[in-house]
């Protein structure tokens, strides 16, 4: 009789021990599991460049200085990620700069421009918060950075002919490597099936591991850049999905 009994147990105990351990990996998978939504967003902000040091230059040489802040347009997409706790959000920027000054005999202009691409890690500091959010992060990117000169000169020919014109153009580029500490307070409203954000972010960028400036992608030219650290701040209009809501099963009555 104990044999019997102990034939039948040990598989029965096999069999629920084997059970309590899926509904372990399941529930840890579930628990560590990315999250698969995902939000998009477009936006502006204005990096308070510091030019000084280059403007000083580009009086010398008789040409038009930079003004700060420098506006961004900026494309985003966020993902969350273990426990909605955290996101990341990965961000295409372009930052443009220009000013240009004409006279009688010339006419010449700057064009300062950046490409960059981030990632920022992001902590949802309000989690239980629907349409309310503020988020501390930190951001990682490359940049892409360009520096034009154009020098437009007009020479009069002989009379009754067009005047000759000539110009002189030159461009800088360098490629620094930027890390950014901030913070994004966001406000949503609910419209249709989705959330609309609109997030007002400050913060500041440091760049490193810069490179000189290289004229025309060939040699390098002591020319002054841009100081390493600036703040800034700026404005996000994103789209999310609405949380979907269990529906909870009614049982079916009798008629």
């Amino acid at each position: 009789m104990v044999k019997r009994a102990t034939v039948v147990l040990i598989p029965l105990m096999l069999v629920l021990s084997l059970e309590a351990q899926r509904d372990t990996l399941n529930f840890k998978y579930e628990v560590f599991k990315p999250q698969s939504t995902w939000d998009y967003g477009a936006g502006a902000r204005f990096s308070f460049l510091d030019f000084d040091e280059m403007n000083r230059s580009l009086a010398k040489a008789g040409l038009p200085e930079l003004e700060s802040p420098v506006p961004c347009v900026a494309l985003a997409a966020r993902s969350s990620f273990f426990w909605r706790h955290w996101q990341i959000e990965t961000a295409l920027e372009v930052t443009s700069g220009s000013s240009k000054k004409n006279s009688i005999e010339n006419r010449q202009s700057i064009i300062f421009r950046d490409y960059a691409l981030r990632s920022r890690v992001m902590l949802d500091l309000m989690p239980r918060k629907r349409l309310a959010k503020i988020f501390p992060f930190a951001g990682l990117g490359l940049s892409y950075q360009s520096l034009r000169t154009r020098t437009v000169l007009n020479n009069p020919g002989n009379t009754g002919l067009p005047p000759e014109i000539q110009w002189n153009e030159r461009r800088f580029n360098q490629i620094p490597f930027v890390c950014e500490l901030g913070i994004s307070v966001e406000k949503g409203v609910p419209v249709r099936n989705k959330d609309v954000f609109i997030g007002l972010r400050g913060g500041y960028a440091f760049r490193f591991l810069e490179n000189n400036w290289k004229l025309n992608d060939r040699q390098d030219v002591d020319v002054p850049r841009p100081a390493a650290n600036a703040p800034f701040v700026g404005l996000m209009l994103r789209i999310k999905s609405a949380p979907v809501r269990n529906m909870k099963m009614v049982p079916d009555r009798k008629i």
